[in-house]
């Protein structure tokens, strides 16, 4: 029951005192539970439009033409992922042109890469 009482504590908009280590720490907690009520209040979100839309659409389109509509969405989300590992290659370059302070380097390295970003 005090466990449960803690955990209740912390549900608050307000922020902790940030000016001794207990208040620090009830504010790092706070901010987790807000965090993770926001992802699942998202989640909830995205579930309720795909139900939404999918039968709305599949009305308008028809059963074929949402198939395809579909299918070539999903090609595209999938050519999204399969990036080939540039944007980590990106950032690897860059970390190492920024702990060699040359600024221009870094730039030139963004400016390559700028073709392959979707």
């Amino acid at each position: 029951m005090e466990r449960l009482r803690k955990i209740l504590s912390l549900f608050r908009l307000s922020p902790f005192d940030l000016e001794n280590p207990e208040g620090k720490s009830r504010e790092r907690y706070r901010r987790i539970l807000l965090t993770t009520g926001a992802s699942f209040a998202a989640r909830g979100v995205s579930v309720l439009t795909g139900l939404v839309t999918v039968p709305l659409c599949v009305g308008y389109l028809g059963h074929e033409q949402y198939g395809i509509w579909m299918t070539i969405t999903s090609f595209f989300i999938m050519l999204g992922f399969a990036d080939f590992g540039i944007g980590f290659g990106l950032l690897n370059a860059v970390a190492e042109a920024s702990s060699r302070m040359t600024a221009t380097s870094s730039g030139k390295k963004s400016q390559t890469h700028s073709p392959f970003c979707w």
